[in-house]
């Protein structure tokens, strides 16, 4: 695998790289998933997910019942993994140079700004690229993904 201004990627750096992408993807789609369900007609395709998991949590302890208890509780846990989701896919490449080596790259990472609106600052964070960090990023997201059968059964009985 070949990405622009990396190069080649060994077979274990595209393994893991696809990996936490797909891994990524996965969480947005579920938690989107719970949210609609919540949220019925109320909704929005390409609202920030924060908002949209904001109001499914209200819509969700309103309901009084243990779906709504289990949905509050896996969006709660989920809400801080689609940050670092948002983290890793909205990145861009960042080759960091070897000050003892000058035009030699020591390592490469996802570069990405963001801002943040409580702080009222843009935070910017480097995700080193590696196959240990990227298996362990994909593990914190897994880790949040685990449960959401629960929570679609509890929802939809």
């Amino acid at each position: 695998m070949t990405l622009p201004f990396f190069g080649d990627l060994d077979d274990a750096e595209a393994q893991a790289f696809g990996n936490l992408i797909w891994t990524t993807v996965a969480l947005e789609g579920l938690v989107n998933r719970v949210c609609r369900v919540l949220l019925g007609t109320a909704w929005r395709e390409g609202r920030d997910i924060g908002l949209n998991i904001t109001d499914a949590q209200a819509v969700a302890l309103a309901r009084g019942d243990r779906a709504g208890e289990l949905a509050n509780e896996w969006l709660t846990r989920a809400r801080p993994k689609t940050h670092l989701r948002n983290q890793v896919l909205h990145s861009t490449l960042a080759a960091h140079m070897n000050p003892e080596d000058p035009g030699k790259v020591a390592f490469f990472s996802l570069h990405n700004i963001r801002w943040d609106g409580k702080a009222k600052a843009e935070v910017e964070t480097y995700t080193p690229f590696s196959v240990a960090n990227m298996e362990t990023i994909r593990s914190e997201i897994a880790e949040a993904i685990s449960g959401f059968m629960a929570v679609e059964f509890a929802l939809v009985s």
